[in-house]
């Protein structure tokens, strides 16, 4: 992402930006790879979607975790439609999203939101994925 935005001049991102969601996706996804990395826990990483294009931004495991990354606050259930299509389809699976919210919560009880410096810390605590 920093070759990317190198060769493109963009000396600073605007909150709210495609580009913004994108850079903050990738920020998120190489500190869950570096914690892997890390600690030798070797699973892999993948994105889904599904036919009708619902989708999670990043499976870790034999699906055993599902994440969708926001840099927005959401409200809903109609918000997480992938974590649900995928929830059903791997019952198993502990589904969070990562977000700009205030605290943490909990969604129906099947969806765990976590504000994004909150999910960081409790990442490299050993407590988000293990």
């Amino acid at each position: 992402m920093g070759i990317t935005r190198a060769l493109r001049r963009m000396l600073t991102i605007q909150e709210g930006s495609v580009e913004f969601g994108h850079f903050f996706e990738h920020f998120i996804i190489m500190e869950i790879r570096a914690f892997l990395s890390y600690f030798n826990h070797y699973k892999h990483f993948y994105f889904w979607r599904t036919h009708c294009g619902k989708e999670i931004d990043l499976v870790v495991g034999e699906a055993e975790w599902a994440i969708e990354i926001k840099t927005s606050k959401h409200k809903s259930m109609k918000d997480f439609k992938g974590l649900l299509a995928f929830g059903e389809e791997f019952p198993h699976a502990k589904l969070m999203a990562v977000t700009f919210d205030d605290s943490k919560r909990m969604i129906d009880h099947k969806i765990e939101v976590f504000p994004w410096k909150e999910f960081l810390n409790q990442l490299w605590r050993g407590k988000v994925i293990y």
